[in-house]
């Protein structure tokens, strides 16, 4: 009888174990739910009890600390974060956050000890060394703060007061609060603002995000929607407008062409001659989130978005772009270091693709969080937002006033880097002297190459006298691989070109020497998010008058591959186009929403995220289907289902994975089990 007791006994303890765990389990899961629902206070409440139970679970400690980051309660946020990494120290990802959260509150010394320890684990992601030394060279960007006199709006309110930009002798902004956002304006008077009036240009029924920008006749006017879902105001999706501007009222609103369902397109900024957009988006083949891209208004129509390159955009976010009456653009950044957070940063362009960026410091920037700077015209002014310490609201309006002196510099320093000549308008005044040369233009070079099919990142450049323009024979290139500090040499022939084999997910250093092993002029260049076989090119230049007569062992040996004119070109060779964009043969076409081509097929995307999820995540269990992962260049683990042969079957599926909760799902395209790095509208088009 006792034996029985006993056995009764231990089944008892273990169904009330059973129980304890499921509801533990059952706990962690609606947390994790209400925290990707952006409910954080929720999604913490929860955290708590679980943490009550077993303070040492990973997953309860880390979503803690993300969840008072996300709300900007930096100081809790630090706390848990230095919980977190108790148990989890190894987590590249969470010591860049920690890292984040030190720099923000201040800690600028210990946050850079995290930043390069994230830059060991994670050297292809420029962030870590680059936040590391901004946090060591902190006195730089403060050096010029008694050149500006800083004052918040008087009128600033408990919400949040963002986005300034111009508009008839004044300025509009907006205040949100919760999902409503409201368009004021106020105007100037004595360089002071007067008490903002709403502004009723706009539809009031229409959420908008971000600033407006108004063309130099006043005419025009660009801006942006969240058309994110109802209820569901945490999900920003942005689209992009213009509209004619009657009487202070917006008229005849179009949509661009390049808005799309999958990503958001937004925070435009016309430049002077109002042919010239950019704007911010998270469209697929970009560096990192939000990007800036540029657009140009040709033969009635707006052109297909440029992305502006690594100099500008990063692995982080960069939005709220402001192109000045004089060229220079301003917009802010998370990824390229400075005070904290997001900071405002100035760029100028030193050729047609090549800018020269700075931050414009402290007081317009801090350790919080700085947005969408303006300035007018002879640099005096300015007006941005902010949520550092001091203010009213979780967002406030800042003035900036400027000093004479600092305003001249300046104004100088762009209108010096504006008034360059491209290397195009250049070479094209010595075309004549080098008519046996490559032609270059906006393309590298008029050859096509033929490339060997083991090869898929290259660099094609040419090295050019800096007076002459003429390509340089004898050149000494050297490339270094700063990831594994390994180095490259070849020397140029007579028409001055190079070519080196590229590896995925490197930082390289790209160097024109001279004859004493001195570097006369250096590119950095990038392959990180680079997936699909390409050509980079480059363009180096400096004094004939060193020539090198060695030749290295790898310059020949690449440049067999790279044979303009084969003589028998192999079948098996892919072709090159001069834009960089690869030939290829493909017969696919689209048809009665499928393609002819079998080997074309679409998946649905359900998210991605830094680290795998846990089988039993609350994520995955919504999904009915067998879920497959892919790992990107960057380290995100995606989520995709399903394999379609038509389009319309993909989109019926994706609107099905939308009802049960999926508000991110997207349909992707594949050929020959290789996803194509671009939206599937493109695919419809060009297949």
């Amino acid at each position: 009888m006792k034996k029985i007791t006993n056995i009764l006994l231990i089944i008892t303890c273990l169904l009330m174990s059973a129980e304890v765990a499921f509801a533990q389990s059952n706990t962690l899961k609606k947390a994790n739910d209400f925290f990707e629902q952006a409910e954080y206070s929720k999604s913490i409440e929860l955290y708590e009890k679980v943490l009550k139970k077993n303070e040492s679970d990973k997953i309860a400690l880390e979503q803690m600390a993300h969840a008072y980051r996300l709300m900007n309660r930096l100081e809790e946020a630090e706390q848990w974060y230095q919980k977190a990494m108790i148990f989890n120290s190894n987590n590249p990802l969470l010591k860049f956050h920690y890292a984040q959260t030190l720099m923000t509150n201040g800690k600028y010394l210990e946050a850079a000890q995290y930043f390069e320890e994230y830059a060991q684990k994670v050297p292809y992601d420029s962030r870590g060394k680059r936040f590391a030394e901004s946090c060591r060279n902190m006195s730089n960007q403060q050096q010029d703060a008694y050149m500006y006199q800083l004052q918040k709006i008087a009128f600033n309110s408990p919400a949040s007061d963002l986005n300034p930009s111009f508009y008839n002798n004044g300025i509009l902004f907006t205040n949100t609060q919760g999902s409503q956002t409201n368009v004021y304006y106020t105007q100037m008077s004595n360089q002071r603002l007067m008490t903002p009036s709403t502004f009723t240009g706009i539809n009031p029924d229409h959420f908008t995000e971000g600033a407006f920008s108004f063309n130099k006749a006043g005419n025009k006017v660009y801006f942006s929607r969240n058309v994110g879902r109802e209820n569901a105001t945490s999900l920003v999706h942005l689209k992009m407008y213009e509209a004619d501007l009657v009487n202070g009222t917006f008229t005849n609103v179009q949509e661009f062409s390049f808005n799309s369902n999958f990503y958001s397109v937004g925070y435009p900024s016309i430049a002077e001659n109002g042919r010239t957009l950019y704007f911010a988006s998270d469209m697929p083949g970009g560096y990192g989130g939000n990007d800036l891209y540029v657009s140009y208004y040709e033969n009635g129509a707006w052109s297909n978005p440029k992305n502006l390159g690594s100099t500008i955009n990063t692995e982080g976010d960069e939005q709220q772009p402001f192109v000045h009456p004089n060229g220079s653009l301003y917009y802010t950044s998370n990824g390229l270091g400075g005070l904290g957070g997001f900071d405002v940063f100035g760029a100028t362009t030193i050729n047609s693709t090549k800018w020269k960026v700075e931050n414009v410091g402290a007081p317009i920037n801090s350790s919080s969080d700085d947005f969408g700077l303006i300035l007018s015209g002879d640099f005096s002014l300015g007006y941005f937002s902010s949520n550092r310490k001091g203010g009213i609201g979780n967002f406030d309006l800042y003035q900036i006033t400027i000093n004479e002196a600092k305003a001249a510099e300046m104004m100088a320093k762009a209108t010096e880097q504006s008034s360059l000549h491209t290397f195009q308008t250049n070479y094209l005044k010595s075309k004549n002297k080098a008519e046996k040369t490559a032609v270059y233009s906006k393309s590298f070079s008029t050859k096509g190459f033929f490339l060997q099919k083991d090869l898929k990142l290259v660099l094609v450049g040419i090295v050019l006298n800096n007076e002459t323009k003429e390509p340089i024979e004898g050149a000494l290139v050297v490339l270094e691989d700063l990831v594994s500090s390994t180095k490259q040499e070849f020397i140029t022939q007579n028409d001055g070109n190079f070519y080196f084999k590229l590896e995925a997910e490197r930082q390289y250093k790209l160097s024109k020497m001279n004859e004493n092993g001195v570097a006369e002029s250096f590119k950095n260049l990038s392959t990180i998010n680079k997936d699909e076989t390409q050509i980079i090119h480059a363009i180096l230049e400096g004094s004939s008058a060193n020539k090198v007569v060695r030749q290295t062992n790898e310059s020949s040996s690449i440049q067999q591959a790279f044979d303009p004119n084969p003589a028998n070109p192999n079948t098996d060779t892919d072709t090159f186009k001069t834009n960089d964009s690869v030939e290829r043969s493909m017969s696919s076409t689209y048809s009665n929403g499928s393609y002819s081509d079998s080997q074309l097929y679409f998946k649905i995307q359900i998210g991605a995220f830094r680290q795998k999820l846990d089988y039993n995540s609350s994520f995955l269990n919504k999904v009915k289907g067998e879920v497959d992962t892919e790992k990107t260049r960057n380290g995100m683990i995606r989520y995709v289902i399903g394999k379609f042969d038509k389009f319309g079957d993909a989109e019926q599926f994706r609107i099905r994975l939308l009802r049960q909760g999926y508000t991110k799902a997207f349909v992707a395209a594949y050929i020959n089990n290789v996803r194509l790095d671009m939206p599937v509208e493109e695919v419809l088009q060009r297949y």
